[in-house]
């Protein structure tokens, strides 16, 4: 992550379009503004490193990373730096004697040598003496950067001496950083419990979104309708439909003529009355993740979107 020079917020590596390589950890020394700041260009350049800098970031980004205490000078650290020579800006530095590992060597080792509260050798405990680590897990800390006050950002602002300039200090990082935790492939109870979990809330989002409504002719006690096709015609082959609906034959029961007097009523009455629909059941009330986790009140502080673990830590102990 990156923080800009002037609004101070910090900006993810996939949130800068600036960036063209990966950036490293604890590789913080870059001048960066964002499009906000900056009229709407981002500005991105990396600042002039010497060998303390690029043995700090390097070495720092390898025991990060590999989550050991150690990296061996000629097989992790001097090849990284070969491979990332024009990003760090090693040809400068050589004075023409670029892809000579032995002039790196020397530089390397002279830096270790002269900032032994910084870095940590293997021959301390008994190991390799070409084994380097930090000693304390901390990211290194740019210098301060002098930057326009007002106007765009640009090289050209940047080397204008005319040009009012104010002053920004980076922040500095003094617990030390967790090691990163590697990812273990879950179990088969874990895949269990989460096809489980992914069932359950399907079916709850089914059940919001398709809860079946009871229409009035799916009630039990409502007795199917006789159509007239299925009537018996009488000896006349005249339909009972045809019919006078007063007129009942003999043959009919006393139960099938109230019936019939009963569903004549019910006609008419509906026929007098208005429509009103009918009114469905409630729906269970819609479950979302803003329910379960809450939007806080601000972006402030430790609820600032952009800040690792031990960032926010520090500010709610402060």
């Amino acid at each position: 992550m990156l923080q800009c020079c002037r609004c101070l917020q910090w900006f993810h590596e996939a949130c800068i379009q600036s960036v063209k390589e990966e950036l490293l950890l604890g590789d913080r020394f870059f001048i960066f503004v964002c499009a906000h700041c900056n009229e709407g260009l981002e500005f991105l350049h990396r600042m002039d490193l010497d060998w303390f800098n690029i043995a700090h970031i390097t070495t720092f980004h390898l025991v990060m990373t590999n989550g050991t205490t150690y990296a061996d000078l000629d097989t992790d650290i001097i090849p990284f730096i070969m491979d990332r020579a024009q990003n760090f800006g090693v040809k400068k530095l050589l004075n023409g004697m670029h892809g000579n590992k032995d002039a790196m060597r020397c530089h390397l080792i002279k830096i270790f040598k002269e900032h032994g509260n910084i870095f940590r050798c293997g021959s301390e405990v008994k190991k390799r003496c070409t084994y380097f680590g930090v000693r304390q897990r901390t990211p290194p800390s740019p210098p301060p950067i002098s930057v326009p006050a007002s106007v765009q950002i640009n090289m050209e602002t940047m080397k204008d001496s005319l040009v009012k300039k104010t002053t920004f200090f980076p922040g500095k990082f003094t617990q030390a950083v967790p090691y990163a935790k590697k990812v273990d492939p879950p179990t088969m109870s874990a895949r269990l419990k989460e096809s489980k979990l992914a069932k359950i809330a399907r079916v709850k989002s089914e059940h919001n979104y398709c809860t079946p409504v009871k229409c009035p002719e799916d009630s039990p006690n409502r007795k199917p309708r006789r159509s007239p096709s299925s009537d018996i015609f009488d000896g006349n082959n005249n339909s009972p439909a045809k019919q006078s609906p007063h007129k009942p034959d003999f043959n009919e029961t006393l139960y099938e003529r109230e019936e019939v007097e009963y569903d004549l009523a019910s006609k008419s009455n509906k026929s007098s009355l208005p429509f009103t629909p009918e009114k469905q059941p409630p729906k269970d009330p819609f479950w979302s993740l803003d329910i379960a986790f809450p939007e806080p009140v601000n972006f402030l502080g430790a609820n600032h979107p952009f800040l690792i673990d031990f960032e926010q830590e520090n500010i709610r102990k402060k």
